[in-house]
């Protein structure tokens, strides 16, 4: 996916966010993964909670590209791949650049445990209320509860969202 500015430059940008979770006794857990900011960055002061997310490369697709951050970031795969009903532009400072977020949530085994890429230094289960208090911007905390009134809390429109 790609939109070229008059400079050759992408213009615009297309991320996909990805909210791994599991069923644990009827009660919905995230995968909260604790990103690494660089030092120069401003190091641990910056570091927040996230789910998986990451660049949709050229020619890719964004649900390509949710499997493969997933893969990359935790080792995982899900039983269970859904699209969420949930679309945003954020303008990324760093790039100059309007960033289109795509959003996507895979249903995990309960007893997953995610094997870190280095962009990460911890991870949690972490129930909806708790994962609300952690995530830091309002774009994942939104995504999180379309995920979980149209996805977890209505079985009977999952399949609607379902891709594999």
């Amino acid at each position: 996916m790609r939109v070229d500015g008059a400079d050759g430059r992408p213009s615009q940008g297309f991320i996909v966010d990805l909210w791994p979770f599991r069923l644990t006794h009827g009660a919905p857990e995230l995968l909260l993964l604790h990103r690494i900011v660089d030092p120069a960055k401003g190091g641990e002061a910056n570091a927040f909670w996230q789910g998986v997310s990451g660049v949709v490369e050229v020619d890719e697709g964004a649900a390509t590209a949710a499997l493969r951050e997933l893969a990359e970031e935790t080792g995982l795969r899900p039983t269970t791949f859904y699209s969420v009903d949930a679309v945003s532009h954020i303008y990324n400072a760093r790039r100059d650049r309007i960033e289109t977020v795509i959003v996507f949530a895979a249903e995990l085994d309960a007893a997953a445990a995610p094997t870190l890429s280095r962009e990460h230094d911890d991870w949690q289960w972490a129930l909806v209320p708790r994962a609300l208090e952690l995530l830091p911007f309002a774009l994942q905390r939104n995504s999180v509860e379309r995920l979980v009134a149209d996805i977890i809390e209505r079985p009977d429109r999952a399949m609607l969202y379902r891709i594999l």
